[in-house]
């Protein structure tokens, strides 16, 4: 009896080193999969905090101007879809169509939902994949990261433009659906 209690703290010890030895020999889940946006008011804030930061920095002339058009232009897609055909992946969201996630970020050009052509390049670097998007003097990153539970997705957003005084940056977060 006297044994018992350090022998079963050895042997729950031992459980768990292999246990999470195993889970860390584990694969992580695949990056294709539908992830919805889960980040709610807090990512909505991140977004006008961002956009606040950018047009403070403008004259006072333009301020309403140019916050009303990053409001509008700037949009939270509300589904990440990451889907695999054969043996390439594809990115889709609002506002670009369907577009290949190579590996080597070869450029295409395609048309947004507003109409207007963008180039468009995505590079996929295991469980990330960053899409340059560019149009006239504006370039977009957004760089989406796989959880290593595979669960959910961040996406972080860096747009710089000409007309910009900054860069307006923000993050995303995606659930798993």
């Amino acid at each position: 009896m006297r044994h018992f209690l350090p022998a079963a703290c050895l042997a729950l010890l031992a459980t768990s080193v292999i246990s999470s030895a195993h889970a860390e020999s584990q694969p992580r889940p695949e990056l294709e999969g539908v992830f919805r946006h889960s980040g709610g008011e807090r990512d909505r804030a991140a977004l006008r905090r961002g956009i606040e930061s950018v047009v403070g920095r403008m004259s006072v002339v333009i301020r309403d101007i140019a916050r009303s058009r990053l409001a509008e232009r700037v949009t939270i897609a509300p589904e990440v879809r990451i889907v695999r055909q054969r043996d390439t992946l594809y990115l889709d969201h609002e506002p670009i169509p369907l577009r290949r996630i190579t590996s080597d970020g070869t450029p295409v050009t395609l048309t947004s939902a507003f109409g207007e052509r963008v180039r468009v390049s995505t590079l996929r670097r295991g469980h990330t994949v960053r899409e340059t998007i560019r149009h006239f003097g504006s370039r977009r990153l957004n760089v989406y990261r796989l959880s290593r539970d595979g669960r959910s997705m961040d996406v972080a957003v860096r747009i710089r433009s000409n007309l910009l005084p900054a860069p307006l940056r923000f993050r995303l977060r995606y659930s798993r659906q």
